[in-house]
């Protein structure tokens, strides 16, 4: 449990202190990006994004890795979701309406991207988590969280990337820089798949009975009973 704080409190100052950092480019991000309350959206959009990398973690390791099918708890989590969302809206609205200066529609691309990053990783997988039917789906459900997760990833390349304004021109990574991106990306799946692939890090559900063990190493059930050791 002291992990599970500690690790809690170290994501919302990371994500909260990243939206603040991007408060000192003031001429520099775009009007549709900059605001004062960036360092909340940060935090609001990491939550969210966070419960939709569960889902497709989860949906995917049950797939391709043979782990438990964790339908149940993905579900609860999905009905969450549009909740952390439609607060994210509102605080995006507000600030972009209220607290922005403007110019929004001066460069096309940008527009373009934002257009991008709140309709399709925002708005589509909002009201795809309304609905019941989404929800309770597999694969559905792996697709609306696969949407917001690309959403958020937009979002942080449009927040410090495309979204900085350069001599006139939005900044675009070198061929490099991206094969390096890239490269990290695919170096952490690869490290997430070799531990899960051998090391317990899932939970062993109780009412799994392993028929290859003796029988008093057994995990039986017994009526009215949580399982419990022959």
């Amino acid at each position: 449990m002291p992990l599970v704080v500690a690790a809690a409190a170290i994501s919302t100052l990371h994500q909260s202190s990243l939206g603040t950092f991007f408060l000192i480019a003031v001429d520099k991000l775009h009007s549709l990006w900059y605001n004062p309350l960036l360092p909340l959206l940060f935090w609001i959009s990491a939550i969210f994004s966070g419960l939709s990398i569960i889902i497709l973690e989860a949906t995917m390791t049950h797939k391709w890795l043979g782990q438990e099918d964790e339908s149940e708890l993905l579900e609860t989590l999905a009905k969450i979701i549009p909740w952390v969302i439609g607060v994210y809206i509102l605080v995006k609205a507000y600030a972009l309406v209220f607290l922005s200066q403007g110019p929004f529609f001066d460069r096309p691309g940008m527009l373009v991207l934002f257009a991008v990053e709140v309709v399709i990783g925002v708005f589509v997988p909002f009201f795809m988590f309304l609905q019941r039917k989404v929800r309770s789906d597999n694969r559905l459900r792996a697709i609306a969280a696969g949407l917001v997760i690309f959403g958020l990833v937009v979002n942080r390349f449009n927040v410090s990337m495309y979204g900085m304004i350069h001599e006139g021109a939005a900044y675009v990574p070198s061929l490099l820089e991206t094969l390096v991106t890239v490269g990290i990306i695919a170096a952490e799946i690869l490290f997430f798949v070799l531990i899960a692939k051998y090391f317990p890090i899932f939970e062993h559900h109780p009412e799994t009975v392993d028929y290859s063990l003796p029988d008093k190493f057994r995990k039986v059930e017994k009526p009215g009973s949580v399982a419990v050791e022959a």
